[in-house]
């Protein structure tokens, strides 16, 4: 038997550009890690694609944040969520050692990421043994 947390986050697209567009650089050192960024072929993608994906990307540590249980706060930053792709194009989520003491059990995580015109939005479900 499992048990189950589940975040979920929706973001309009809009608000993320204009972030984007004011701090550019200092958005996505604060929003992403070292690794994430170089896996992110920023020349390829075109602007609205960009936006696009940078939104889906901040729904989705939002909601990752959100199923953890205490959102950002016990020192929880938006790099402790790290977000890649598998080979087939799946996105898989990645924690930090930080998450990990906070969460105190083994667990999985599925993640969603969709974004449609005006919005973004992300659900991530973490699910681990039940205590039995």
């Amino acid at each position: 038997m499992f048990s189950i947390s589940q975040g979920i986050d929706i973001v309009e697209i809009k608000r993320i550009e204009k972030v984007y567009n004011k701090f550019d650089s200092k958005f996505i050192n604060r929003i992403f890690s070292k690794k994430e960024i170089s896996k992110i072929k920023f020349d390829s993608l075109s602007y609205s694609y960009t936006t696009n994906f940078l939104a889906a990307r901040y729904a989705c540590k939002e909601a990752a944040a959100k199923a953890v249980g205490t959102g950002f706060s016990n020192g929880l930053k938006f790099k402790d969520f790290q977000i890649f792709n598998d080979k087939s194009g799946k996105p898989i989520l990645i924690v930090s050692d930080k998450v990990k003491q906070i969460i105190k059990k083994d667990f999985y995580s599925t993640i969603s990421i969709s974004h449609e015109k005006k919005f973004a939005i992300a659900s991530v479900i973490f699910s681990y043994p039940a205590n039995i």
